[in-house]
């Protein structure tokens, strides 16, 4: 069974975003100061929430299981996008 090209880049993009979250995740976990410290908190959880989102998506190509494409678009996907806004907001009021 070929896996499509769309399934191909889910797969990519999960490996990619999850791989820069996890660095971010160490270097927040150094840092001393609480608004760059929050900071390195809320972006890496939304990288890694948006990373778990494509990697749902790739296993529903993968595997043809509706619950997983249903997992990743009803909860995680909306779920990053609002980590995301929060991150521009306090990023906003308190990292520029």
């Amino acid at each position: 069974m070929a896996i499509s090209v769309v399934a191909d880049l889910n797969l990519f993009n999960a490996i990619l975003i999850i791989g820069v979250a996890l660095p971010t995740m160490y270097m927040g976990a150094k840092i001393k100061l609480r608004p760059l410290k929050i900071l390195y908190f809320l972006l890496p959880t939304f990288l890694l929430l948006h990373g778990f989102s494509h990697l749902f998506s790739f296993l529903e190509n993968l595997s043809g299981n509706g619950l997983f494409g249903f997992m990743g678009d009803t909860y995680l996907r909306p779920f990053s996008y609002i980590l995301l806004f929060v991150f521009a907001i306090y990023f906003a009021r308190r990292g520029g």
